[in-house]
């Protein structure tokens, strides 16, 4: 009788390994001088496993207060916790971040928390947050980053 509950409730699993996923991103970014900039990036994944995903990422950010771009690039990541339609996550990655006017370059560790809710096979939105640590600066600064994603997956 417990086993014919287990099955009548479960839900199919959306999340598989070599599923390839890109997407987009917007967001606003708290920057450590208490600056909140509008955030926008591009994303691609690859489902190394079924729990792991390889991610890249670039993404851009735009200081009113001081006007100028801030542009970055990250490569990581992402541990998947469940396989169903709701689909919470952690993930570390690193990277750079400069500004669109400078020449000088700061090295980022960005660990990142989010869920992504799988629409349907082939669509995915997801909430992530992510505190970026600027190595480069001294004393090492922190920038939060929320983010609302959209992403279009498929090779499954």
């Amino acid at each position: 009788m417990v086993l014919v509950a287990i099955i009548g409730t479960s839900t199919n699993s959306f999340a598989r390994e070599r599923e390839w996923h890109v997407g987009g991103s917007a967001g606003a970014e708290l920057d450590p001088a208490h600056e909140v900039a509008p955030l926008l990036g591009l994303q691609a994944g690859y489902g190394v496993l079924d729990a792991v995903d390889a991610r890249a990422e670039v993404f851009g950010a735009y200081r009113p207060k001081h006007p100028h771009v801030d542009l970055g690039a990250l490569l990581g990541l992402n541990l998947k916790f469940d396989v169903t339609r709701w689909v919470p996550f952690v993930g570390v990655a690193v990277g750079a971040q400069s500004a669109l006017d400078a020449s000088e370059l700061a090295a980022l560790i960005v660990p990142a928390v989010g869920v992504d809710y799988l629409v349907s096979r082939d669509w995915s939105w997801g909430l992530e947050y992510r505190p970026a640590l600027l190595l480069s600066a001294a004393p090492l600064e922190l920038e939060h980053q929320c983010l609302l994603r959209l992403e279009k997956r498929w090779g499954w």
